[in-house]
């Protein structure tokens, strides 16, 4: 049995049609449609939490650990907003998540209905798409719903961001059908790839080659072995550093991993401040490095993120290039100077190596506090490793 709603079945068959298997439900009775389709199907992989911000950080954690997107379904009213918290989080980390919400009816909304409210649009500012589909069970209605689906669906796998369906229903909400009878197509939305035109790539190889104090700050980024190589083989040039933030998920032994603590050696003297910025990923988190760099903003900064728009982090860019990290350098490290014009790279490998030994004399001596039982918490997760 399945909901008699024939724009569930749209929307059951079209999710099921995209691969995107993981719903995560917060009971009610406005989504009860809902809950019955995709129940329907063994297709899906649902869970159920009673917390819709629970639920919605559930899922968001699902989603960035399978790289695809994961559903989230609630009842209309509050509820609805109980998942703002994870979808700004996803937003910006952008992370895919398929909110569909259950609503009331339009006409009633403004009129003291229980648990309605203005859910059109209620996410706008932190969603990559919002959709409201149509009232109706006509042709034109399900057809309609198909497009908003099959683009909401566009939007989170392409985009990586968050997107809103808001769903209306008038009662009877608990009605069933014996098997779905719609017929649905899905929309292919082919992704294409990117590179630099040649013109674009020599005036940036030039800056490169004519910058004798480079810096290559790595921000919030998905695990990956080829870009960690990429930067690796890079970091040989003496003129280069890597500052990479613990969430970026890159590693080397010469990489900047504790930005901060390094900064505490150099107090912005003026031989460590770069001429040439580049930064990939997302979220740069020290505030340290944000202040240097905004007060002694480079000559050149670049910004590596496939997005349609740069985070000008230091108020200094001037070139924003919107690829993926791997599919810049990729191209970028053919043909570049390799001529190390100064020891900038090296200047900075050695202070953050200092850091690094003073920190751990100072561990050994130091009494008991937080800083020491996080070290002796950490030496024992090593030991299990």
């Amino acid at each position: 049995m399945t909901s008699a709603s024939l724009r569930v079945q749209v929307v059951v068959d079209l999710l099921k049609k995209h691969n995107i298997k993981n719903i995560v439900f917060s009971p009610g009775s406005r989504n009860a449609p809902l809950v019955i389709g995709f129940n329907s199907d063994d297709y899906f992989n649902i869970k159920v939490l009673v917390d819709e911000r629970s639920a919605a950080f559930f899922a968001l954690g699902m989603a960035q650990q399978l790289k695809e997107p994961v559903a989230i379904c609630s009842t209309s009213g509050s509820a609805v907003v109980n998942y703002s918290p994870a979808i700004v989080e996803a937003y910006y980390q952008k992370i895919p998540i398929i909110v569909i919400t259950a609503d009331r009816p339009p006409e009633w909304i403004d009129h003291g209905e229980g648990q309605s409210m203005r859910q059109e649009n209620v996410y706008e500012n932190f969603i990559g798409g919002s959709f409201n589909l149509p009232m109706l069970d006509h042709p034109d209605a399900l057809w309609q719903t198909g497009v908003m689906t099959n683009e909401a669906i566009h939007v989170s796998q392409i985009e990586s961001k968050p997107v809103h369906i808001n769903f209306p229903f008038r009662e009877p909400l608990y009605d069933t059908v014996n098997k779905s009878i719609v017929n649905t197509r899905k929309i292919t939305h082919l992704k294409v790839n990117k590179s630099l035109d040649s013109n674009h790539l020599k005036e940036l190889q030039n800056i490169w080659g004519n910058s004798s104090k480079k810096m290559i700050i790595c921000g919030t980024l998905e695990k990956s072995d080829q870009l960690n190589k990429l930067l690796s083989d890079l970091n040989n040039n003496d003129s280069l550093c890597i500052l990479n933030e613990s969430t970026s998920n890159l590693h080397n032994e010469n990489f900047i991993c504790c930005i901060d603590r390094t900064l505490e050696r150099i107090y912005g003297e003026i031989e460590f401040i770069p001429e040439l910025v580049i930064t990939i990923g997302n979220s740069i988190i020290s505030k340290k490095l944000k202040q240097l760099l905004r007060k002694n903003k480079p000559s050149h900064h670049w910004h590596i993120e496939d997005t349609n728009r740069a985070q000008d982090i230091f108020s200094s860019i001037t070139h924003f290039i919107p690829l993926k990290p791997i599919e810049f350098f990729s191209q970028f490290i053919e043909n570049i100077s390799v001529e190390n014009k100064s020891n900038f790279g090296k200047m900075w490998e050695k202070e953050f190596h200092l850091s690094e030994k003073f920190h751990r004399d100072f561990l050994k001596s130091c009494d008991w506090s937080d800083l020491k039982a996080h070290d002796v918490i950490q030496d024992c997760i090593k030991m299990k490793k």
